[in-house]
């Protein structure tokens, strides 16, 4: 995956330090416990992951086999970012397996560790996302997002994306209903 981004400007962050190095990267095989741990950290610094507290019932040995997974099928990818030793961000993207579905790029996942929000690792590995759909030929981006995630909704819009449509009651989060927004970007030439 040499064609990917290898790194991002340091950036700054709540805890004061503006130097650390940032990379984002594709996942590796020795990734899988700290990216598992960071998956879990993620489940409860957000209500906005699909996952809640201890609900995720992954092993190492699982989240190992999705990276050798990603390592082997050519339409699924997993990227992290990485602030100096620590995983503070993964996303998880997929091509559509079959010809009529091929061309676009379902991004399934993407997390940022709520110390390093507003940082902008959301946005380099969403750009890296891209850059990996349009090396594969994608024509298209797609995702999910709660309606009531407004900064993710505000980055996304960002990046080119739209709200094409709603899912009415898509989610219950701490007894309370949340609309789900669909969102894509077409990738022109």
């Amino acid at each position: 995956m040499s064609h990917l981004m290898d790194s991002i400007t340091p950036v700054g962050n709540d805890t004061g330090r503006s130097d650390a190095p940032v990379t984002v990267r594709a996942a590796r095989l020795d990734d899988a416990a700290g990216l598992l741990r960071l998956m879990r950290e993620v489940d409860v610094e957000t209500p906005f992951m699909i996952y809640g507290k201890g609900e995720r019932s992954l092993s190492v040995e699982d989240t190992r086999n999705l990276l050798v997974e990603a390592g082997l099928v050519r339409g699924l990818a997993m990227f992290v970012a990485q602030v100096g030793p620590e995983l503070a961000g993964y996303t998880l993207a997929v091509s559509g397996g079959l010809a009529r579905t091929r061309h676009c790029v379902r991004i399934s996942a993407l997390a940022v560790r709520r110390r390093w929000w507003r940082q902008g690792l959301g946005r380099a590995m969403l750009a890296n996302v891209e850059q990996w759909a349009r090396g594969m030929g994608a024509q298209r981006l797609e995702l999910e997002t709660m309606a009531a995630n407004d900064a993710a909704q505000g980055l996304y819009e960002s990046m080119g994306f739209a709200v094409e449509g709603r899912r009415r009651r898509a989610f219950l989060v701490a007894g309370a209903w949340m609309d789900a927004l669909v969102m894509g970007k077409l990738l022109e030439d």
